[in-house]
């Protein structure tokens, strides 16, 4: 506290000066911490403080992203496969967009989605594409907010070949040869049983050859009709080594990579190992 030290005589004129220069500093003062109309930074700053804006200038919503994008061909349509995900839960009014080569097709989230065991999904039609033509696919979902994933991508090929696997036991020894196959292709086939005991199938394992007519790294997935299903897919050398397999817990659908070698026989197996039987579909490509 700042103490004025008065002489004992003080006449009415420096009194009412003294008044004046107080007043006056007060007014100051008051006029330096203003802080209701946002104009002065008491701290000397360029800043301006209002009072009835408590938020955080940095925050902002979080955006969906999309998971486990897939393109296959099932049941003579094309299969569009993702799972959306939304932490803000704003999702409910909005929108899917998918885009394959130069067509795209927006869809009401989620009215216009379909969703099975294995996912979410969208199907269109195989007249869409020209087969063996590789087709750049890409899925964007947008919440009702309007924030946007990341578009999540796959590359598609419809393919124009394809055999049906005839069914000639569950052992491994028992395969049915399907000779030089062509990539991009389709095998079908049926799963008449399934069931295990904990490590083994004990339902049906179909078992096939094949040759692959090229050299190159070679992608395979497996798709089935019977929702509920859980399917296993591997492929093996003529002494029944396993090279690579999926064999993904849950019901969702298969898929592997693997470098095949030219003019070399495989063999080639599909596993059923819980839920109902059904059609399945093998896609190399």
């Amino acid at each position: 506290m700042i103490r004025l030290r008065v002489k004992a005589l003080i006449t009415p004129i420096s009194l009412a000066f003294l008044a004046s220069v107080l007043l006056q500093g007060c007014n100051l003062g008051l006029d330096a911490l203003n802080l209701e109309t946002g104009d002065t930074d008491p701290f000397g700053g360029d800043t301006e403080i209002n009072r009835t804006d408590t938020g955080d200038p940095n925050s902002s919503g979080n955006k969906p992203t999309i998971d486990d994008f897939i393109v296959v061909e099932t049941n003579d349509k094309v299969r569009f496969e993702f799972d959306v995900s939304d932490i803000d839960n704003d999702m409910l009014g909005g929108e899917i967009t998918i885009v394959a080569g130069q067509q795209t097709v927006v869809y009401d989230y989620p009215t216009d989605v379909r969703e099975d065991s294995s996912g979410e999904f969208v199907l269109w039609e195989t007249s869409d594409f020209i087969p063996e033509n590789q087709v750049n696919c890409r899925v964007i979902a947008t919440d009702s907010t309007g924030l946007s994933s990341a578009p999540s991508t796959y590359t598609f090929t419809l393919s124009t070949w394809s055999v049906t696997s005839n069914e000639v036991g569950d052992d491994p020894s028992q395969v049915d040869g399907l000779g030089l196959i062509q990539i991009p292709g389709e095998i079908l086939g049926n799963a008449h049983s399934t069931g295990n005991n904990g490590s083994s199938y004990t339902g049906d394992f179909d078992v096939m050859k094949f040759t692959s007519p090229k050299s190159g790294p070679a992608s395979f997935s497996l798709t089935w009709s019977a929702s509920g299903a859980d399917y296993d897919v591997m492929i093996a050398d003529m002494t029944g080594a396993i090279l690579a397999y999926s064999s993904t817990p849950g019901t969702g659908y298969e898929n592997f990579n693997y470098t095949l070698s030219s003019q070399t026989d495989y063999l080639l197996a599909v596993g059923a190992w819980s839920g109902p039987g059904g059609n399945w579909t093998i896609r190399i490509e």
